[in-house]
């Protein structure tokens, strides 16, 4: 192998780690009820998040769509579900929805999209 070849693979293997596992470090998930989450992603989220439903809203379980957002921090992403952000309405358009229980639900929306 020349060096050229070696310096192609070692390109090919950072872009492949880079990919298939986000950038920056998995946020730590342990605190929430992702069973909980789950239930309120099916009941209110799936409506935007399940893919093809919006332009807009990242798709649960695409990388690329949540990668960059992952990046920025969970309490960013509660930030932007608590108060909405761009097309999408405070809570999720369910004002009933509690602190935790939209946090619950970001939380598995992550969990899905790591």
């Amino acid at each position: 192998m020349t060096l050229s070849t070696i310096k192609d693979i070692k390109k090919i293997f950072l872009l492949t780690m880079i990919f298939t596992t986000g950038c920056g470090n998995k946020p730590d998930l342990s605190r929430f009820d992702l069973v909980k989450g789950e239930q309120i992603y099916n009941n209110t989220c799936i409506a935007c998040h399940l893919a093809g439903m919006s332009s807009a809203a990242p798709k649960i379980g695409n990388q690329r769509d949540w990668a960059e957002r992952i990046n920025k921090g969970m309490e960013t992403l509660f930030n932007h579900s608590l108060n909405g952000f761009n097309d999408m309405p405070p809570r999720g358009g369910k004002p009933n929805l509690s602190d935790e229980e939209m946090k619950d639900a970001v939380a598995y929306m992550v969990s899905k999209s790591w």
